[in-house]
């Protein structure tokens, strides 16, 4: 981290690039959270959430009347491919003593972990009956074995794993191994520090890479006080899961583990930022 801000500070002394300073109607700094001015008429942002709405439905029509077609890139082959990839990182596991475990009532966080079930993949979970009593079993186990507390995220990368029985059988240990490799090769230590070290890590480096790739975009973020922080580290932490369509999801994490590359997110959090350009900078004036 330091070595980051080392170099964030070497970036910052060339840096010539300005833009024109505007009053702050995105965010608060006081309160570091995105506000938009409701005051104004923006029919952009009614037709974005309109157009937003529209696709939303359309998914959960596809979900309830075909959704073998959300799981097309999930075969046989796919996923023995991502558990030859993912087991090399923590190995096969084994489950053991699963009684044991759906006995367990003394986890920290466990009414925390049973409301983020209820709100998990909602539309999804109707195709697998035991998907809720699953994810729950694999948040518990992964966090005992672990010797961790539950932290908030986690059971968006769990559940698509799961879904994955939708369309290829697969055995609990087969699934946990999908589950711990994973975590271990792209969200390293994310969920296992206390003071979040290697996510506070991940904020420098995307900080660093939009100055780079973006400077315009950086500047005017900054200039509105928008750190790394209020807008990648639901990204990191869920791997993009937890606003994307399930079957995106199959896709970005086939191509994350294909290239076994854990520097990836990072550029893939500055180039959503560059896709979502034209709206940023609206609501910035």
């Amino acid at each position: 981290e330091e070595r980051f801000l080392v170099a964030n500070e070497n970036i910052n002394k060339n840096n010539k690039i300005k833009v024109k300073e505007e009053p702050n109607i995105i965010t608060s700094k006081k309160e570091e959270k995105i506000e938009i001015d409701v005051s104004k008429d923006i029919p952009e942002i009614s037709e974005f959430s309109r157009l937003s709405q529209k696709k939303i439905e359309q998914y959960h029509d596809q979900i309830k009347n075909n959704p073998d077609k959300l799981f097309s890139i999930i075969t046989k082959e796919t996923v023995s491919k991502w558990l030859d990839v993912l087991s090399t990182v923590n190995g096969r596991k084994s489950i053991t003593n699963i009684t044991e475990i759906y006995k367990i009532k003394d986890v920290p966080n466990l009414k925390i972990i049973q409301n983020d079930i209820i709100r998990t993949r909602v539309k999804e979970s109707a195709l697998l009956p035991s998907f809720k009593e699953l994810l729950e079993f694999f948040i518990i186990y992964f966090c005992k074995i672990n010797n961790i507390k539950y932290k908030q995220g986690l059971n968006e990368i769990i559940g698509p794993m799961i879904l994955l029985t939708y369309k290829v059988q697969l055995t609990l240990s087969e699934i946990y191994s999908l589950i711990q490799g994973f975590v271990n090769l792209f969200l390293t230590n994310y969920y296992h520090e206390i003071e979040l070290f290697s996510l506070k890590s991940s904020m420098s480096l995307i900080k660093l890479l939009l100055r780079y790739h973006d400077p315009v975009m950086f500047n005017l973020l900054e200039s509105q006080g928008i750190a790394p922080e209020m807008y990648s580290m639901s990204m990191l932490m869920t791997t993009f899961a937890g606003k994307m369509q399930i079957d995106y999801v199959y896709k970005l994490w086939n191509y994350l583990i294909t290239e076994k590359d854990n520097l990836l997110m990072h550029y893939f959090v500055v180039a959503f930022l560059q896709i979502k350009r034209n709206y940023i900078e609206y609501l910035a004036l």
